[in-house]
């Protein structure tokens, strides 16, 4: 055995240099730094933790829990696994990383002389660090279904770290005909407009959203369920994983519909939506209406009627933005769909609002608000 592996190569005797350990342990401190720079602070922020002190413990969590995390791939079992297929480990990696960091005399000593452990009480703050670094593939909650044994003793299948959600996401805004479209501050999603089968009948239809207000943010911990080992049920064991999220509360948005450049053939989509809002009771629709997740439905959906001095901030796509959103559109025919970043503001009197349920769960991808043209924040009085 010539190099220490952290993940499955071609050639174990010539990995590349990001399948050694000492690498791929480089590679995550490196990129726990990138992240503490851009989200620690805000992340905290939504915690309701501010302060020097909150920072500074959040930043040593993740720094020694990046360089923790893979120790325990120095055993044995870890090493003929990525180098001759699946076997058993009699312990996981990240719990021998644990039990190494925690329990291993030499090692203890030598984190416990880092400047930032001295004076932090008894010990909690490496102990979290521990703790950061052995729950990274969270599988201590003890595997259910044939040839699994529970805790520590858990069968190891592969060397990746855990595969995400079920949801597919994309950089369109929308999806023609079931109308997708951007909804909230942070993170959110809403379907409004007609619900389609043919999802090529409003090609050509463009749609702008603007947020009123600003919507409260809490954030919950919940249990999100994943497709992992298609040997167990939907939910168990590897099929399910902790998931961050934000809710929004009093979520409202202003939606334009432009149909314009549709096709000259068959009722373009602003006048149905026109006649949706008009008359509900002409309408034959399947499906539901809703922000964030199918159990966040929508309140109401009604012509704009702008509060007295209320503002909107128009979201555009941009990979640098403050907001993360994400789409769901359907798998088919989803190349047509384009983003378009507009020049101007859409006019109000084509307007329409959605307004939330009193939670709309969020998720996803990144957008900025306001105009190019203009300014990256520029705020628009709708009236």
């Amino acid at each position: 055995m010539t190099h220490l592996l952290a993940k499955s190569t071609p050639d174990p005797e010539k990995p590349g240099r990001q399948t050694t350990l000492p690498s791929h342990t480089a590679l995550v401190v490196l990129a726990a730094e990138t992240m503490l720079d851009r989200a620690a602070a805000k992340t905290l922020a939504r915690a309701g933790l501010q302060g020097e002190g909150h920072l500074q413990g959040f930043r040593t969590l993740a720094r020694f829990g990046a360089l923790l995390h893979d120790w325990g791939k120095v055993s044995g079992h870890f090493q003929a696994m990525v180098r001759r297929g699946p076997r058993e480990q009699l312990v996981r990696h990240e719990a021998l990383s644990a039990l190494l960091a925690w329990r291993h005399p030499a090692l203890r000593r030598w984190l416990e002389g880092a400047a930032v452990f001295q004076g932090a009480g008894d010990g909690w703050l490496l102990l979290g660090a521990v703790l950061a670094g052995a729950g990274h593939h969270l599988k201590f909650e003890g595997a259910r279904g044939p040839g699994r044994r529970g805790q520590y003793g858990s069968k190891g299948q592969g060397t990746g770290a855990p595969c995400s959600s079920g949801t597919r996401t994309s950089s369109a805004p929308s999806r023609w005909g079931r109308s997708s479209v951007w909804a909230s501050r942070r993170r959110s999603r809403m379907w409004c407009g007609a619900a389609m089968t043919r999802t090529t009948t409003h090609a050509g239809a463009r749609l702008a959203l603007a947020m009123l207000g600003e919507p409260a943010v809490s954030t919950v911990l919940r249990t999100a369920w994943r497709v992992k080992n298609l040997d167990l049920d939907p939910g168990v064991g590897e099929n399910r994983r902790m998931d961050y999220q934000e809710l929004l509360t009093e979520l409202r948005v202003a939606i334009w519909v432009d149909s314009s450049q549709e096709p000259g053939d068959g009722e373009p989509l602003a006048a149905r939506v026109t006649q949706a809002l008009r008359a509900p009771d002409s309408v034959t629709r399947f499906g539901g209406l809703s922000l964030g997740e199918s159990r966040d439905l929508v309140d109401s959906v009604a012509p704009l009627r702008v509060r007295e001095g209320e503002e909107g901030d128009w979201l555009l796509p941009d990979a640098a933005g403050e907001m993360t959103l994400p789409v769901w559109p359907d798998h088919v025919a989803w190349a047509i769909t384009r983003s378009v970043a507009p020049r101007k503001p859409p006019p109000s009197g084509e307007m329409t609002t959605c307004s939330s349920a009193p939670n709309c769960a969020t998720e996803g991808r990144r957008l900025r608000r306001g105009c190019p043209a203009q300014s990256p924040r520029r705020r628009w009085l709708l009236r």
